[in-house]
């Protein structure tokens, strides 16, 4: 299992669930532009973290199961933290109007 691909793919399913049901960022990179590269494109945050985790394949660095792992437990691990968020703010609410 490949731990960035996993963080890549908690990154990207955050902003999915806590904002939105649908992930509709869409962004451009440009951080590699100093490097003579050029800006990237991206629909949405997913797309970004897909591309990232098949670039670890092709460059090399991991294999195809690591990335499949990894993107399944980053998903998990995304769902976790969104459903403890809820809760979080869901508990805080009930404290609130229990004390009126």
């Amino acid at each position: 299992m490949s731990n960035i691909i996993l963080m890549t793919g908690v990154g990207s399913y955050l902003p999915k669930n806590k904002f939105s049901n649908q992930d509709l960022t869409k962004f451009i990179d440009t951080s590699e532009l100093k490097y003579g590269l050029p800006e990237r494109s991206y629909t949405s945050f997913i797309h970004a973290s897909e591309e990232a985790a098949i670039s670890r394949f092709y460059g090399g660095i991991h294999y195809m199961m690591a990335i499949d792992e990894g993107v399944t437990q980053g998903q998990a691990v995304g769902e976790y933290v969104v459903k403890k968020i809820q809760t979080k703010v869901r508990s805080s609410i009930s404290d609130n109007s229990n004390k009126e």
